[in-house]
């Protein structure tokens, strides 16, 4: 079965509005998307799409700004030395070119500096300020980095230092006593847009610098680094990031900065529309280089020098020094899993902590990041050196990792960052009670979906919303990136054809045909899919749809993201599994035990949906398919969406359950308010258990009719065993020994009516009669010893026994 490891998620309603979208400027299922977005009215609507310079906030709407901009004019006018200090990241190295650049340009006498990672680390320290006051700086202006700087803040003071602190992070409790300190994310700070990347702080400050010295249309050549930045540091690119991003992809083709051109071909650009996946994995992993296993000043160097051929060899460099770092990240990553299995349980861990003396510091950011993205979990690396443990953290959706670290202060020196990404320091003492610590942390605040990776969809689409002016539509989101992602749709379509293509056949190529209607799609990485899908069969699909352009032939084109079963087939395969676990554990019994449940147990649909935490029990797929759709009706009435499992598959408890064909007695009822029994039970011998674990039972019906329709189809007749027995022994001529079960279903359901119930009941019987041997597991069918000799199929004893089923059904329902 195809089964999606993901969490279909729908930003809002399902369908596309069908409000008033006749006034705005864009179609519905656009209008959808936007307003999922919050995007709403028409001029919003047209600056996202359409963004430009005239739609930056002032600049002297952040707090300090004035006050900055006059101090460093005053340090212009009078020739003090300045130095720009930044980070060793991209965003520390694209903040740090610019200002530097742009400070130049006006004649200042300005400087650069950037900690070594390894020797000083992150943010401003106190040698370094010595360093520069020795050096005669008497303005120092920091980008990305220094909101947690309390102490160098207060150290530069009493030197006689005008610190200027320019970042973007998220605020400590207490904020530095620096000459000047801008960042949107104070508390004070009323700047309407708060999820500026450091370069852009930094932006907006040569902005503010640009106003007063008259000088605007000079800073805009600079858009293209600003653009490199705000990507490479993964903000939301929403508001002023994306008009930065949007300009700046605009610009980057053509740029004037040299170093960039040469970055750019290093990293195997040959021409045409710039991507945040250009920048995200060509350029700023190559910058990033720079500061991770090397010199960060490199990188700046690269930006500020006019000089093609040194601009080349710097390039040249950090293309290898990247080569490096994919070798050193690759083995950190290695012997992270390692560790992993070794020492944690990941059952019972819900944020992996691990650490080792061999790691280099200016790596693990990124093996933690591929840690992160295999469990689905948060995932902090450290590195211990002379006693002391530093690391970085990434985290999942729904975690805040800062705040995390924030509540494990007490086992910490140091620590930075947002709600994704955080650098830590410790002693290495602490390590033990940390994970202890942030693991009982999360067991609090996690909910059972925050560990499930999850995939936002926009709207469901229909194979007649699909074209190309949609396509063109859409397009014009781009760049996408966090805050504005590319919109998915859910899509339902019958394969028309379907094939891997590519090396290997690594990916899909699949067709949709509905209505007379073609859709091409493609699956990247997905070829796998080909083994089990087959022609003609209805799947759901999550899609993104592009223009594709080939042999001169433009049409729109399905990027699929995620597969599975349609939501009516999901249930029925769950359903019919669950009938065979249950079936297998069955104790068909001809005594009636059935418990007299009085009227006033007895419950309409709408007392189903109150507010008490309840178990609801299902059995027949009728009455299964009935229930939700009631459920969808009155889903106004749940706070949160039920959750179904099926037979003893029955994970963590929720508010409310739904169990298909339960196992009574593998069922725990302590916590429930309530206990459902939907309809029948399909044994009236568990009703006894029943009634002892539990006495807060309600019922809904007691009519067994939908029970003995539904069994008399699941009994397997000739035909059946003989279609089902053929196709093994075909399988077994290719020397195949194994098959997909929904393979096993498409080919046996050409000649017979099969449902995975009866295919497995069918083995089932072979197996007791000797005519095969056969696991099941993980959805696929593994056969050996097949047998050519004769039997009589009724002398089973698994057959014997779904015929006594049926028959005690209908004793039952006659009331015997």
């Amino acid at each position: 079965m195809i089964k999606s490891k993901n969490l279909w998620v729908y930003r809002g309603d399902i369908e596309s509005d069908s409000g008033q979208t006749d006034q705005l400027p864009v179609s519905a299922l656009m209008a959808k998307v936007l307003k999922n977005r919050g995007i709403k009215n028409t001029d919003d609507m047209m600056s996202f799409l359409h963004p430009d310079y005239s739609r930056l906030h002032n600049p002297f709407l952040l707090k300090d700004m004035e006050k900055a901009v006059d101090r460093i004019l005053e340090g212009l006018a009078e020739k003090r030395k300045m130095t720009v200090y930044g980070d060793y990241d991209v965003d520390g190295i694209t903040s740090t070119s610019i200002l530097f650049m742009f400070l130049k340009e006006n004649g200042g006498n300005i400087d650069y500096y950037i900690p070594d990672r390894i020797e000083e680390g992150y943010g401003l320290n106190i040698d370094a300020i010595k360093k520069l006051k020795d050096s005669g700086t008497e303005i120092i202006i920091t980008v990305d980095t220094g909101i947690a700087a309390v102490n160098e803040a207060k150290f530069a003071k009493e030197i006689g230092i005008d610190l200027i602190i320019t970042d973007h992070h998220e605020c400590q409790s207490e904020i530095p006593d620096a000459y000047a300190v801008i960042d949107p994310k104070q508390k004070e700070c009323s700047y309407p847009f708060k999820l500026l990347a450091g370069v852009g702080v930094t932006f907006k400050l040569i902005h503010g610098l640009a106003k007063k010295l008259k000088v605007e249309e000079r800073i805009w050549k600079y858009i293209d680094i600003v653009a490199v930045g705000t990507v490479a540091d993964v903000v939301s690119l929403v508001d002023e990031n994306r008009v930065f991003v949007k300009k700046g992809f605009e610009s980057i083709p053509n740029t004037w900065n040299v170093g960039l051109r040469a970055l750019l071909k290093v990293s195997g650009y040959k021409g045409g529309a710039i991507s945040t996946g250009l920048i995200g994995f060509g350029i700023a992993p190559r910058l990033n280089a720079a500061g991770r296993v090397g010199d960060a000043s490199r990188g700046i160097e690269l930006f500020i020098t006019q000089d093609e051929n040194m601009a080349a060899s710097i390039a040249e460099e950090l293309n290898e020094e990247n080569r490096r770092r994919q070798e050193m990240e690759q083995t950190i990553l290695e012997e992270a899993l390692e560790l992993i299995e070794k020492e944690l349980d990941m059952k019972e861990t819900k944020v992996i902590v691990i650490v080792s003396e061999k790691w280099h510091h200016g790596v693990i950011g990124i093996a933690a990041s591929r840690i992160m993205e295999k469990f689905y979990r948060p995932a902090i690396l450290l590195s211990i050196e002379d006693g002391v443990a530093k690391g970085s953290a990434r985290s999942v959706a729904g975690f805040n990792i800062f705040e995390a670290l924030c509540r494990s202060s007490q086992f910490l020196t140091k620590f930075g960052g947002h709600e994704m990404a955080a650098g830590l320091s410790m002693p290495a003492e602490n390590i033990k009670d940390f994970r202890i610590f942030i693991n009982e942390y999360a067991n609090n605040i996690m909910d059972d979906e925050t560990l499930i990776p999850k995939i936002y969809l926009d709207a469901h689409i229909k194979t007649e919303d699909i074209n190309l002016d949609l396509a063109s539509e859409l397009a014009l989101m781009e760049p996408y990136g966090v805050g504005n992602p590319q919109p998915l749709f859910s899509f339902e379509g019958e394969i028309g054809s379907i094939r891997p293509v590519g090396k290997d056949g690594t990916h899909l190529k699949i067709s949709f045909t509905n209505s007379n209607k073609t859709i091409n799609g493609i699956g990247f990485g997905m070829g796998d899919y080909s083994k089990y899908l087959n022609f003609g069969r209805k799947i759901s699909a999550v899609i993104a749809l592009e223009i594709n352009e080939w042999n001169q032939v433009i049409e729109p084109q399905l990027v699929i993201k995620d597969l599975k079963y349609t939501e009516e087939d999901e249930i029925t395969y769950n359903y019919y599994l669950s009938l065979y676990h249950l079936f297998q554990h069955m104790d068909i019994k001809q005594k009636d035990d059935f418990i007299d449940l009085n009227s006033k147990y007895k419950l309409s649909v709408e007392d189903l949906f109150d507010d008490r935490k309840t178990i609801l029990l299902v059995h027949t797929k009728a009455n299964l398919v009935k229930l939700m759709k009631e459920i969808k009706n009155h889903q106004n009435l749940f706070n949160k969406k039920p959750k179904v499992w099926y037979t003893n598959i029955c994970g963590s408890k929720s508010e409310y359950d739904i169990v298909v064909n339960p196992i009574i007695g593998q069922i725990d009822f302590n916590g429930y308010e309530k206990v459902v029994l939907y309809d029948p039970l399909w044994s009236h011998s568990e009703y006894g258990l029943l009634k002892k674990k539990t006495d807060i039972l309600y019922w809904v019906e007691k009519n067994y009719t939908i029970h003995q329709d539904e069994l008399k189809i699941l009994i397997p007749n000739r035909q059946d065993f003989a279609v089902l027995y053929r196709h093994i022994k075909l399988l077994e001529s290719l020397n195949v020994y194994s098959a997909f079960i929904d393979s096993l279903l498409a080919e046996c359901n050409k000649a017979a009516d099969m449902n995975v119930f009866k295919i497995l009941l069918c083995m089932d019987v072979f197996e007791e009669l000797g005519l095969i041997r056969y696991k099941f597991e993980n959805d696929i069918v593994f056969f050996h010893d097949i047998s050519n000799q004769k039997v009589s199929l009724e002398s089973s004893k698994v057959l014997q026994k779904m015929i006594q089923w049926s028959k005690h059904l209908e004793e039952n329902q006659r009331g015997k």
